[in-house]
């Protein structure tokens, strides 16, 4: 993978020496190193200003038309960046250190043994810029992974495997009220209530192996003590095909499990209201004189005997108006002229 890495760049080849720069460039071909050539300072800028692919410069110090140090703050000066090796003819440490100041990956004197040096050279410099180039990814990985863990609003923490708390996200300190430096000295179990992981530990890392998590919802202690619902999720965390640690993703979910009482709540008031609710239902046999009705017991009830013992209804008496004329007929005309009948 380095390899084929490594032949994606280019060396630029900046020698005003027309003969050493033909020689360079063959002694790096031959180590299957591709080359541009360039033999002045001015030749090399258009080049590297129409460049598009992955090169390094390897300059001599004191070209025809400028030096590498103008040629390097040249480009600075356009935002331009490439690794550079220098090469000079003179073993300056002053040059040298000025050199390494802009940037340079490594200096090389030109003297007997600068030909048979000059690959390896080139070629750690390669692997030291795909080193780099790999370190960076990881960083903007970690950093990216970074921003997700501090802007989501789900608490993650990550423990050894004997629970104690190793990180800990901004969102974890704003639910639990704990600091970052506090959480560090804890034991996840300090947050949970009860000894939840410790009576389940081998259940958990069984489930954990086999199914890749194990969550379940517990009681949450904050720092002040006040109590909270929450789901928990754990994972583990492999580090070169070994369990390096757990991660918890804990959500608040006291809002849900007060909905969840509320309906149950509502359910059983429900439940007890219809149970108080009887209906009646299907033929009912009933006197077609007297109008009691017979019982599944045989027994003639009056009506609202009947009904009452089958229901929830109750009964109020009043006189109908037909009653009220034939029981009370003084009563009656009275109520009719006042227009109440």
């Amino acid at each position: 993978m380095m390899e084929q890495q490594k032949s994606e760049y280019k060396v630029l080849i900046i020698e005003d020496d027309y003969g050493l720069n033909r020689l360079i460039k063959r002694k790096l071909e031959r180590q299957d190193i591709p080359c541009i050539q360039a033999h002045t300072g001015s030749e090399a800028l258009n080049i590297i200003r129409n460049n598009s692919d992955k090169i390094i410069l390897l300059m001599d110090y004191l070209l025809t038309d400028m030096n590498s140090i103008e040629l390097i703050l040249t480009l600075k000066d356009e935002n331009i960046s490439y690794p550079f090796i220098a090469m000079t003819g003179r073993g300056s440490e002053d040059i040298a250190v000025d050199l390494m100041k802009l940037g340079a990956r490594d200096y090389m004197v030109k003297n007997e043994e600068f030909l048979d040096l000059l690959p390896n050279v080139v070629n750690q410099v390669l692997e030291n810029i795909l080193k780099d180039e790999q370190l960076k990814i990881a960083e903007d990985k970690i950093d990216f992974l970074g921003a997700i863990t501090n802007q989501t609003s789900d608490i993650i923490f990550a423990t050894d495997l004997n629970f104690n708390i190793t990180y800990s996200n901004p969102a974890a300190s704003n639910l639990y009220k704990f600091t970052e430096e506090e959480f560090l000295k804890m034991n996840i179990q300090e947050i949970i209530t009860g000894d939840f992981l410790e009576h389940n530990r081998e259940e958990m890392i069984n489930i954990v192996f086999g199914e890749g998590f194990w969550q379940f919802e517990e009681e949450h202690r904050r720092k002040n003590m006040i109590e909270f619902h929450a789901h928990v999720k754990i994972s583990p965390l492999f580090i070169n095909n070994k369990l390096n640690s757990f991660i918890f993703i804990i959500r608040d979910i006291t809002e849900r499990k007060e909905r969840e009482i509320e309906r149950e709540k509502l359910i059983r008031e429900l439940s007890d209201a219809l149970g108080k609710i009887k209906t009646l239902e299907g033929l009912i046999p009933i006197c077609a004189n007297c109008k009691k009705i017979r019982s599944d017991d045989g027994y003639w009830e009056e009506v609202e005997v009947y009904i009452k013992n089958r229901s929830k209804a109750d009964f109020t008496h009043g006189l109908c108006p037909s009653c009220t004329k034939q029981m009370y007929p003084e009563i009656y005309e009275k109520l009719k002229e006042q227009g109440k009948i």
